[in-house]
């Protein structure tokens, strides 16, 4: 084998390398997200609000955050940044009900409706 051919066998080999790398180094990414993901359901399914439970999900949004920058193909990336977001989005409306439903809001909500009719 002469010298061109061994440089064009390193070449392919080295893209054969790195190809599987970025597979591996994706699929894991999206497998750890998707556990997150599941987590992070059952949270909203199944969890109160509380701010224990609230710090957990603050904590899953920064690191679901942190893989996705790190994740190199923009297609998955985008793709599991939207899953992250529509997921936060569910708890933050958990949220919003459990605290529209606190007899305190309830009652500033009233009082404002009330000053707006005067």
């Amino acid at each position: 084998m002469n010298k061109e051919e061994q440089n064009l066998k390193d070449e392919v080999k080295n893209k054969v390398k790195e190809i599987v790398e970025n597979l591996i180094d994706n699929h894991f990414e999206k497998v750890l997200l998707y556990e997150y993901f599941k987590i992070a359901e059952e949270y909203i399914n199944n969890k109160p609000y509380n701010l224990e439970n609230h710090l957990t999900m603050i904590g899953f949004a920064i690191e679901t955050n942190r893989i996705c920058n790190s994740i190199k193909d923009e297609k998955l990336r985008i793709e599991m940044e939207e899953k992250g977001q529509m997921i936060w989005d569910r708890w933050y409306e958990k949220i919003n009900n459990v605290v529209d439903d606190f007899d305190l809001v309830k009652n500033i909500k009233k009082s404002i409706e009330e000053k707006s009719r005067n």
